[in-house]
């Protein structure tokens, strides 16, 4: 017992020193690919907890293995099985502990990779939620009115996003400019206010969001009801808003509401409805949309001011010119995070795409050790019952017979891991729900693919160890007995 413990903690301890610098690669690759947003939360791989914990993993897993056919060997009885003359398996024990190793070792592959498979569907579905708006060809900058001579008066602000406005429709390739007071995908928090509703529902929450002329044009947000703002409705007296589909829906009028008025909670005059939008999900694909009103900016321009500008083709070769379009208007008011709204995007999907591409790397390396260590026990049992298989052959059995019973022997703990892998996978599913908002919990579909693609790698596992049976010579087998 003290020799094959010795040999177990011997393998595991040479193991877990090639695997250290392996670990190392791996942390300094992760720690490249980490997206700048993430850096904070980078982890040292040397740190002692973490390599103590490994230390002691690789010590139990040591001492157990090397305990457990330790306890076989003090199982045999010396006059039936040391002085076999043949090898081969020494009873059901070492059958059936290989079976159990494979069987758990298949369940917890199957749970990591059914997650992995889970956070790669949830991803894919954030990429194709409808935003409400174009994120292409579209370049984004601010300026923070807050301290300048545009910050007492909102008219005065006002004009300036007029004269901002028509600086930046005369630049080259823009198809079309607005302004906004909070931008999709660069702010995510807003005020709100509840919203009286004539003749219908009152609305209890909705953000305010302040826009000019061809803003939802230029974010190529669709006007599913009446019109957009019109460039005098800044000024009008009959002050007017558009509000978004959820806010139609929510007040029981639907496109109905468009030439009704809503009034805010906070007093003040009722805007008429001039339109309804399809609802912007500001916070970015992974957040739900909520109740919206736009009103017009001309006549509240204050504090950060957005201005976006759709343009032909490439803008990045024009940034440069619609900054200095801006700054032209007035060189006393800064312009700030000049940026293409496809880069904001990429920017608000960074978690999600780190952590997707860090379980599907676990997902596949669980796949390949999951196969490898398939192989190596299949390998095993077939040398193990080498003599067993010579005698079937020289008796008459076929090879490709012998080959398949051996295989659908292998095969049966396989599919027992799988569907304790599938039931596991759907208990800790929830977990996932925690790394990428969106994802949703492992349902039986998902479990069920992901233990097909395992069976199959495993298969094609049990297939290569067996393919010496093929081969196998029973004259030179017994002839070596």
């Amino acid at each position: 017992m003290q020799q094959l413990v010795t040999e177990g903690l011997v393998l595991t301890g040479v193991a877990g020193a090639c695997g250290l610098p392996i670990a190392v690669w791996v942390s300094r690759l992760t720690e490249a690919a980490q997206p700048v947003p993430l850096v904070a939360q980078a982890y040292a791989i040397l740190d002692w907890r973490v390599l103590g914990f490994a230390m002691a993993l690789a010590v139990l897993t040591g001492t157990a293995f090397g305990v457990f056919p330790a306890l076989i060997v003090a199982r045999l009885h010396p006059s039936a099985d040391i002085v076999r003359p043949h090898s081969g398996p020494v009873g059901p024990s070492p059958q059936r502990l290989r079976e159990t190793l494979v069987a758990i070792q298949v369940a917890l592959a199957l749970v990591l990779l059914a997650g992995s498979l889970s956070m790669a569907r949830a991803f894919v579905s954030i990429l194709r939620t409808d935003l409400g708006f174009r994120t292409e060809n579209v370049v984004t900058m601010s300026v923070s009115l807050t301290g300048t001579r545009y910050d007492t008066s909102g008219i005065a602000g006002g004009q300036y996003c007029r004269d901002v406005l028509e600086r930046l429709r005369a630049g080259p390739g823009v198809v079309c400019a607005g302004a906004v007071d909070g931008l999709p995908l660069a702010v995510k928090g807003f005020g709100g206010t509840s919203y009286a509703v004539e003749g219908g529902t009152d609305v209890r929450l909705a953000m305010v969001v302040s826009a000019s002329h061809d803003y939802f044009r230029t974010l190529g947000t669709e006007v599913l009801f009446g019109r957009e703002f019109a460039p005098s409705d800044g000024l009008a007296p009959e002050p007017v808003a558009v509000v978004n589909e959820r806010f139609a829906t929510t007040s029981g009028l639907g496109g109905a509401i468009v030439g009704r008025r809503i009034t805010a909670g906070w007093g003040g005059k009722p805007r008429t409805v001039v339109g309804v939008t399809r609802g912007l999900r500001y916070a970015g694909p992974t957040y739900s949309g909520t109740e919206q009103v736009f009103v017009p900016i001309e006549s509240r321009a204050s504090g950060t001011v957005w201005f976006v500008a759709r343009v032909k083709g490439d803008p990045g070769g024009h940034v440069a010119a619609y900054r200095d379009a801006v700054r032209s208007v007035d060189r006393q008011v800064g312009v700030f995070s000049v940026m293409t709204l496809d880069d904001r995007l990429s920017k608000a999907l960074v978690s999600p795409r780190f952590y997707t591409t860090v379980a599907l790397f676990f997902g596949v390396f669980a796949l390949l050790l999951a196969g490898v260590g398939v192989f190596g026990v299949v390998s095993y049992a077939v040398a193990q019952r080498t003599h067993e298989i010579g005698v079937r052959i020289a008796l008459g059995g076929a090879p490709h017979t012998v080959r398949r019973y051996v295989f659908v022997r292998a095969l049966a703990p396989v599919m027992a891991g799988a569907c304790l892998g599938v039931a596991g996978s759907v208990a800790v599913g929830g977990v996932l729900e925690h790394l990428v908002a969106g994802a949703a919990r492992t349902g039986a579909g998902m479990a069920a693919a992901a233990a097909a693609l395992l069976v199959l790698t495993a298969a094609a596992a049990i297939g290569a160890a067996t393919r010496r049976v093929l081969h196998l010579q029973p004259m030179d087998v017994l002839r070596a007995e």
